[in-house]
């Protein structure tokens, strides 16, 4: 626990990284957070795990450690590094047609849709006619359906954690090399550009999770990949620093990626991971 000033901020962070739990403190007093978690992984180790305010603005009760929050979008990312972890064992093909290990897919045209271009959003599959309301994503009707793409629940440190492993070149959980360099690599870029027709803003993905843009930039280079989400929510890998970051709130953002709290703490961390560079 930190209470020298200002809100308390519990957990601990290694020397080094005192800055991102000072911008994480900041987040309470200056960017309206009500309660959230952040966690970083670096060189094989946490050296970042915090959490502050409350879980439950009616009760009153405290988040906790281990506190969980839907994570909408960043859902996207656990995903795509099971799927990753899947393509090292061989299980499946990105440049294979979709329809061959789902047969059902294989209907209205979709006969020839590549994993890689459903995974990449280039299938040109309909997308959703109705709004996302705030209430309808608080309906437990659409929470406790299984939706791989957006509606998953995490905690900062799991985010971080899996993002280091993967950072580090998954000394655990044994991902193949080639499954990694996949993911690291800059994708072909549309042959229609990179402007996302649903977000209405340029994007860059690559097998199912971001990557960085010249009009949004995260992580050390362009090898990072992640998924942030509508609600704030954010997990990175920068396999350039072999570090994994996660960050989760439960006040609802209102931007689909750079939100003021999530940006203020990366800022914080690419300088203290600046620093810690011989």
């Amino acid at each position: 626990m930190d209470a020298s000033s200002g809100p308390v901020v519990h957990g601990r962070v290694e020397p080094g990284f005192e800055p991102v739990r000072d911008a994480f403190r900041r987040n309470l007093t200056e960017h309206g957070e009500v309660g959230a978690a952040v966690a970083v992984h670096h060189a094989g180790r946490p050296v970042v795990d915090l959490w502050a305010g409350v879980r439950d603005l009616d009760s009153g009760a405290p988040w906790e450690s281990d506190t969980l929050a839907i994570v909408f979008s960043a859902t996207k990312g656990v995903t795509s590094m099971v799927l990753a972890h899947a393509h090292s064992r061989g299980l499946f093909e990105y440049d294979r047609p979709v329809a061959l290990y789902w047969p059902g897919f294989a209907r209205a045209g979709k006969e020839r849709i590549t994993v890689r271009e459903l995974l990449s959003h280039r299938a040109g599959l309909p997308y959703l006619d109705a709004e996302l309301t705030p209430a309808l994503l608080a309906e437990p009707d659409y929470r406790s359906v299984e939706l791989p793409h957006g509606n998953g629940f995490a905690t900062a440190r799991s985010l971080a954690a899996l993002y280091g492993e993967f950072a580090q070149g998954s000394p655990t959980l044994g991902v193949g090399e080639e499954s990694l360099r996949a993911l690291e690599e800059r994708p072909d870029p549309p042959t229609r550009g990179e402007h996302d027709v649903n977000l209405k803003i340029p994007t860059r993905y690559s097998l199912g999770l971001w990557k960085p843009h010249p009009a949004w930039r995260f992580g050390s280079d362009d090898r990072a990949y992640g998924t942030p989400c509508a609600g704030g929510s954010f997990g990175f890998a920068d396999p350039a620093t072999g570090t994994g970051y996660g960050y989760v709130p439960n006040r609802m953002g209102l931007r689909i990626r750079d939100d003021p709290r999530d940006a203020a703490l990366r800022r914080a961390l690419a300088d203290c991971l600046k620093a810690s560079t011989p």
